[in-house]
């Protein structure tokens, strides 16, 4: 397999990770210190969704944009540490 075609696969692993991570986060409630007593927030690190008592949830793509901009990161780091253990197994005796 070639440098590039492992560089792609990476890439695209981490952008997975990252979308899919921000998904997941987007279910965890993430109250911030000062906030508004009916309103919910979601997405870790980053807010994206808003909750508010008989109102529409609130989705900030940018935020959403950040927070798997993020997590695409740490996947990325993730997955070269992954790969470097891989490469680095001691033959078993």
């Amino acid at each position: 397999m070639s440098l590039a075609s492992k560089g792609v696969k990476l890439i695209a692993g981490a952008i997975f990770c990252g979308v899919l991570v921000s998904l997941v986060t987007g279910l965890v409630e993430n109250r911030p210190e000062a906030s508004i007593v009916e309103a919910k927030y979601y997405g870790f690190p980053v807010v994206w969704r808003l909750t508010v008592i008989l109102q529409r949830e609130r989705y900030e793509v940018e935020n959403f944009v950040l927070d798997t901009i993020f997590w695409a990161i740490i996947s990325t780091v993730a997955l070269l540490l992954a790969r470097r253990v891989e490469t680095h197994k001691v033959p078993a005796t």
